[in-house]
């Protein structure tokens, strides 16, 4: 009896509301809902509170094999479901959880071919809840809550038009171009001229709100054919004319930026690729220029990470010739440093300190022409001695050349009458060129004393000097 009055039902609710009203059919019904067995519930119930138990206790393993015994006897038991999907995030069983998962998908995409929609939206958020990161399922859930604002749309308008109240025995679907278009061939074929004019207008307008605009011209078009000057179905082609234009010149302009935007992504200029894809992306919305868009934000990303770290490098390398009295040298890595990061203050900063530390004239030329400088020779260079009015800003500078192939270790000093009185030593790789300038002015010796030499000494390779000059700092600048 309780079987012929569940059918009687479902023949009733499906005649009146259609199949995609997520009515169980009879025999789905008495599948989901029949009651087992006494001895099944009761087994079903002991797996599932012995799996809560193990599952507080985080002994999830032998949880999820209670759960899973649980689901043989009751299938589809959702509780179980999610206490299995939740077992799977936490102890990391990618495997399973994916094949539950395309499972749980497979049934939805079923669902949702057979218009079935409540169910397909059903399992579509089980397959989402296993699976929190795919967009798949959150797409076409999002997609099948539209359907159903455009059908209750559909539903309110069609009301309001028949004059209905009771929204409940109204159940309608909007139309298909497809079938309007026979529909509307019909009543040309065997209607009046007023009849036919009023069906294809009609139709030219439900092809415009399906954006099917060549029917829909074409169906404007057939209005003239009853009426030739009738100005609603001309405004109506005006119209469809203007929106096929712009979309033609959208669809050009979007070529055009995407081509543009690969040629940018292959010669890796990223920011002129991202303003591309990025104005493709608001010209017409579709997934290309998205994803390019993702992949060079997590690009440019990746370099602003590695321009900090190599700018920190250049600066902190820049401090330490700095320290080193290698002035030159250190103003090539803040130079360096500030392309990286323009809007930084410290690398100009720097590089102003050391030229107005190097605004100085000549004092004395010592060597202006290539001097050879033998391994373990020391070479002296005579002059005479700096007033003492000119001493205090005094600098050094030389140019020096390595003409052996390995590094070699280079020691300079000062003094009189063959005695140093202060010296300084650097490096040089193999081949190297290298400018020096070494302040001295501030050194008592060289303040006090009446220097008159100045020597180089190479430690373990030929040297020449191409220059060595005594500098002043000039106080006026």
């Amino acid at each position: 009896m309780k079987r012929t009055l569940l059918i009687l039902f479902w023949i009733a609710t499906t005649s009146l509301y259609g199949s995609e009203a997520g009515i169980l059919s009879p025999s789905s019904y008495f599948a989901k809902y029949a009651p087992s067995s006494s001895g099944q519930k009761d087994s079903y119930k002991q797996h599932i509170r012995k799996a809560d138990r193990l599952f507080a206790s985080r002994q999830y393993l032998s949880a999820l094999a209670e759960y899973k015994k649980a689901l043989e006897i009751k299938p589809h038991d959702r509780y179980a479901e999610k206490r299995i999907s939740e077992i799977y995030k936490k102890t990391g069983k990618k495997q399973l959880s994916a094949r539950t998962y395309n499972e749980k998908i497979a049934m939805a995409d079923r669902y949702f071919k057979q218009g079935k929609y409540a169910q397909a939206e059903s399992w579509y958020r089980v397959a989402s809840a296993l699976n929190p990161a795919a967009q798949y399922p959150k797409d076409r859930i999002k997609e099948i809550q539209n359907k159903k604002e455009k059908r209750k749309a559909y539903r309110q308008k069609a009301h309001a038009k028949a004059g209905r109240k009771d929204k409940n025995t109204l159940k309608l679907s909007p139309p298909r171009p497809e079938a309007i278009s026979k529909k509307a061939d019909k009543k040309l074929n065997g209607k009046d001229e007023e009849s036919g004019y009023q069906d294809a207008i009609r139709k030219g307008i439900i092809l415009i709100d399906h954006a099917d605009y060549y029917k829909a011209k074409r169906s404007f078009e057939r209005a003239l054919q009853f009426k030739a000057d009738d100005p609603v179905a001309k405004s109506k082609i005006e119209a469809i004319d203007d929106s096929l234009s712009i979309i033609a010149q959208r669809r050009k302009s979007y070529a055009r930026l995407i081509q543009q935007g690969d040629r940018h992504f292959a010669q890796k200029k990223y920011a002129l690729a991202r303003k591309d894809f990025s104005q493709a992306a608001r010209i017409l919305n579709k997934p290309y220029p998205h994803k390019k868009l993702y992949e060079i934000n997590h690009i440019m990303r990746k370099q602003v990470t590695k321009g900090k770290d190599d700018y920190s490098k250049l600066v902190s390398e820049g401090d330490k010739l700095y320290a080193g009295m290698l002035y030159l040298q250190a103003i090539d890595m803040y130079q360096k440093a500030g392309k990286l990061d323009p809007s930084a203050d410290y690398p100009p900063a720097m590089i102003r300190k050391i030229k107005d530390l190097l605004a100085y004239k000549g004092l004395r030329t010592i060597v202006q022409s290539t001097t050879r400088i033998p391994k373990h020779k020391k070479k002296i260079f005579q002059f005479k001695p700096i007033d003492l009015a000119h001493r205090e800003r005094n600098f050094i500078y030389m140019r020096l050349r390595n003409l052996s192939g390995k590094e070699v270790k280079v020691y300079f000093t000062y003094g009189k009458g063959g005695n140093d009185m202060g010296g300084y030593d650097f490096r040089m790789k193999a081949k190297e060129e290298k400018k020096v300038i070494i302040p001295v002015g501030k050194k008592d010796k060289w303040f006090s004393e009446d220097n008159d030499y100045l020597s180089i000494y190479s430690y373990s390779g030929n040297l020449s000097i191409e220059e060595l000059k005594i500098l002043r700092n000039d106080e006026s600048k």
